[in-house]
């Protein structure tokens, strides 16, 4: 049926663009990292372009999310998304790795980044939360105590915040398919993880060579803030004139940025 189709209009032109090098491409290792509501899926249609390039590609689905919604518990916290990442690193023996992260999972990219160095070659932060050490998402967004309130009173079993209208992240309402999409798969997210401090215990893996792309079309609310933060760390920096799930909206133009770190 129409209604069920997903959002990949794009994505067959965009293909002719982005299959680059085979050679370097195939000795190449992306773990990608979804953000907040989401879950593995909303790469879908980038890793479909990254592996016709040869890549290997990890889309892992965080602890209560996705397809794993029902892990939802109080004990889903940042450390298990940290370690989640972690675990997926380790047993799958993944090394020189581009480890991607959108939105929420900048915070996970920049724990593993600590704990893992080693394993990584660079990280590449798309529009994602960049936190300082012993800061929460919430602390980032700015969120007072009484909105905390708020949302733990308001939570999705007592667990999780409910997830917004995809125009939140950028997606147009005129874009029903990608609409329809994303609504259909979005899930609250775990409370415990937003809450939860980003310990660092290792300087937080500066040595990696990092990019931060920047979304701005719009530009996400509290983004501006990752962005001064990566510019003073001495990042390198990148704009896409894209929504904030640029992942889902514009595949293509993503897969080609990513393939040209390779």
């Amino acid at each position: 049926m129409i209604g069920r189709r997903e959002p990949q209009q794009n994505v067959a032109a965009a293909g002719a663009r982005t299959v680059r090098d085979q050679t370097a491409a195939a000795n190449a290792n992306f773990v990608l990292l979804h953000g907040a509501w989401h879950g593995g899926w909303c790469w879908r249609h980038v890793a479909q372009l990254l592996r016709a390039s040869g890549a290997q590609v990890f889309t892992p689905t965080l602890t209560g999310l996705g397809e794993r919604y029902h892990l939802r518990g109080p004990q889903v916290g940042l450390e298990t998304h940290i370690n989640d990442v972690l675990s997926l690193l380790e047993n799958e023996e993944l090394d020189d790795v581009t480890l991607v992260a959108h939105s929420y999972g900048g915070a996970i990219a920049q724990a593993v980044a600590d704990r893992a160095r080693g394993r990584l070659r660079q990280l590449a932060l798309l529009d994602s939360d960049l936190l300082e050490d012993g800061e929460s998402t919430y602390d980032f967004f700015a969120v007072d105590a009484a909105a905390i309130e708020q949302k733990r009173a308001d939570a999705v079993d007592g667990l999780g915040v409910a997830a917004p209208r995809p125009s939140r992240f950028g997606v147009p309402e005129s874009n029903q398919e990608a609409t329809d999409w994303l609504q259909r798969r979005l899930t609250p997210h775990p409370l415990k993880s937003l809450e939860d401090r980003l310990q660092l215990h290792n300087g937080g893996g500066g040595a990696i060579p990092a990019l931060f792309v920047h979304c701005t079309r719009p530009t996400f609310t509290g983004i501006d803030r990752s962005l001064a933060r990566a510019a003073a760390r001495g990042w390198r920096i990148s704009e896409l004139a894209e929504g904030h799930d640029a992942m889902v909206t514009a595949p293509g133009a993503v897969a080609e940025l990513l393939l040209k770190l390779i």
